[in-house]
C-alpha cells in the first residue's frame, strides 16, 4: 500500500522531495538528449526534422502516415528511475541481471560498450552517481544500447541515499495482455480474467478492447512495438509495487512519435518539439505581460531559430485520468460489473498544463502556457 503524504515520516518525505528534485533534472538530460539533440542531428545533415502534428498529441490519435519511415537520425531511449531499489523478485519481469549491472568487468567484456571508452576515459563507477557531473555523458552513452536503462537508489550504500544507474541493457519481460487485464482489473471492469466477458460474433471481443484501452491510458499507438510498449508495461507492474516506496517514472523516446514520454504514478506527460511563428511568439508574449510574467520566447525559450524568424521550442502536454479510468472514492458498482463504454477516452489533455519550457539555462524562468493543441 502506498501511503498519502502525510502519512509519510519526515526522513521519507525529504526523501522523496530528493527524488524529485533529480527527477526534474532527469527530464532535462533526456529532453536534450532525445528530442534537442535529435533536431540537431538533423540540422547538420540537412535534412528536413519531422515535427510532431498538434492532432498526433490528442487521447487516440492515429498514426501519422509517414510513421513508418526509417529515422536512423533520431535518438532513442528508455530509462526507468525508481524511488528506492528494486527487489530481486522483480528479475523474473524486470530483467536487471548481474551481466547487465555496470560493473568494470562487464563493460570489459561488452564489446557494444567498451567501445566508447579509451585508455584517456576510462569507465569510471563513481560517474554513474547522479550527483556527478559525468552522470549524464554516461546516461547519453549506455541508453544508446538496446533495451532499458535502470536508475535506482545504490543498493551498496546503506547510510545515505544516492541514486545510480546501476543497470543498462534492462529487458521488459512482460506482455500486453497480463498487464490490460491487471489495469482493467484496477478500474474494476473484470473481475477475474480479461477474457471473462463474452460479446457477439461479429464484435471485437472485450479482451481486445481492453488492450486498446491500456494503450491509450499510457500515451501510445495500439500495436505499438520496442521502447514504447515496454514503458507502459513497466509503469503497469510498478503501480501496486510495494518495494517502490513512493514513486516511479519511466521515460520512452521514440523515433516513430518523435516525443519523450514520462509515467509516473498519477501523471502522464509527452514532451516534443514545437514551432512558433511570429504571430504566435507575439500573442504568448502579450498573454504573458497581462499576468506580470515578462518574457522573451525567442531568448529564453528558442533552441533553434529559422531565417523566417519563427523558434523551435519544447512543448510538455499533462493528460489526465477521465470518468472512466479513474477510480471513484465511492464505488457504486461490484467488482468486474462496471460500465465498459469503449468509445469513451480513458485520458485527457490537461488544458491547463500545455507548457512551453525555458531552455536549461534558464531555471529563474517559469514555463509559459500554449494557448491548445486544437486549433
Amino acid at each position: 500500500m502506498v501511503l498519502e503524504v502525510c502519512e509519510q515520516s519526515l526522513l521519507d518525505r525529504m526523501r522523496r522531495d530528493y527524488y524529485h528534485r533529480l527527477r526534474d533534472e532527469l527530464d532535462y538530460i533526456l529532453i536534450q538528449y532525445l528530442l534537442i539533440d535529435s533536431f540537431k542531428n538533423y540540422v547538420q545533415a540537412g535534412e528536413k526534422y519531422p515535427f510532431v502534428e498538434k492532432k498526433e498529441l490528442k487521447p487516440g490519435a492515429a498514426d501519422p502516415e509517414y510513421l513508418d519511415e526509417e529515422m536512423p537520425l533520431h535518438n532513442n531511449g528508455l530509462v526507468l528511475f525508481i524511488d528506492g531499489k528494486l527487489p530481486k523478485s522483480c528479475k523474473k519481469h524486470i530483467r536487471f541481471k548481474k551481466k547487465n549491472r555496470l560493473l568494470k568487468d562487464n563493460i570489459e567484456h561488452d564489446r557494444s560498450i567498451n567501445k566508447f571508452f579509451t585508455e584517456e576515459n576510462k569507465f569510471d563507477l563513481q560517474y554513474t552517481y547522479f550527483e556527478n557531473p559525468i552522470f549524464e555523458e554516461y546516461i547519453t552513452t549506455f541508453i544508446k544500447k538496446d533495451y532499458s536503462l535502470l536508475i535506482q537508489h545504490d543498493p551498496r550504500v546503506k547510510k545515505k541515499e544516492r541514486y545510480s544507474l546501476t543497470h543498462y541493457k534492462v529487458r521488459i519481460g512482460l506482455l500486453i495482455p497480463d498487464m490490460a487485464e491487471k489495469l482493467a482489473l484496477r478500474l474494476g471492469y473484470i473481475s477475474k480474467h480479461i477474457n471473462e466477458k463474452d460479446v457477439e460474433e461479429d464484435e471485437i471481443p472485450i479482451s481486445e478492447q481492453l488492450e486498446a484501452k491500456f494503450c491509450e491510458y499510457y500515451g501510445i499507438r495500439e500495436n505499438a512495438g520496442g521502447r514504447r510498449t515496454a514503458a507502459a508495461l513497466a509503469a503497469e507492474y510498478f503501480q501496486d509495487l510495494k518495494a517502490i516506496k513512493s514513486t516511479y517514472t519511466v521515460y520512452a523516446g521514440s523515433c516513430e512519435l518523435r516525443t519523450l514520454i514520462k509515467i509516473t504514478r498519477n501523471k502522464l506527460w509527452k514532451y516534443c518539439l514545437l514551432v512558433l511563428d511570429k504571430d504566435e511568439i507575439k500573442q504568448i508574449e502579450e498573454k504573458e505581460r497581462e499576468n506580470e510574467n515578462y518574457v522573451n520566447l525567442r531568448q529564453q525559450f528558442g533552441i533553434y531559430e529559422f531565417p523566417d524568424a519563427s523558434i523551435v521550442s519544447v512543448l510538455g502536454v499533462r493528460y489526465s485520468e477521465t470518468n472512466q479510468s479513474n477510480i471513484p472514492e465511492e464505488k457504486h458498482y461490484k467488482q468486474g460489473e462496471r460500465l465498459f463504454l469503449q468509445n469513451k477516452f480513458w485520458r485527457s489533455v490537461d488544458k491547463n498544463m500545455l507548457l512551453i519550457l525555458p531552455k536549461r539555462e534558464f531555471i529563474h524562468i517559469n514555463p509559459v502556457h500554449y494557448p491548445s493543441i486544437y486549433k
